[in-house]
């Protein structure tokens, strides 16, 4: 096993392997996003001015029938995925242009 982890990392560059783990974590924070909407979804707050507050400090989260949707883990899963795909993209791209 440990010959092949070394194997591997022999033929990775340093930028691959960056890109790999911003990738996967971009993919967490996307999958945490789904899962905090999701637990917002099942779960009834009793209407209260302590779950009002909590909506208005938290940017876009919103109560509807009693169930607080948040979408600010998702949106910022999503933003930093796809800022690493863009820059992911262009240095494939760059590697091309420069062979």
């Amino acid at each position: 096993m440990r010959e092949h982890f070394d194997r591997l990392l022999a033929q990775t560059s340093l930028v691959t392997l960056a890109l790999a783990i911003a990738i996967g974590w971009s993919l967490f924070q996307v999958a945490k996003g789904v899962a905090d909407l999701v637990n917002g979804l099942l779960t009834e707050y009793p209407n209260g001015s302590q779950l009002i507050s909590y909506v208005n400090s938290q940017p876009a989260t919103w109560i509807v029938q009693g169930r607080v949707l948040t979408f600010t883990m998702l949106i910022q899963g999503i933003v930093e995925l796809t800022i690493v795909l863009i820059a992911a993209a262009l240095i494939v791209r760059r590697k091309q242009t420069n062979r």
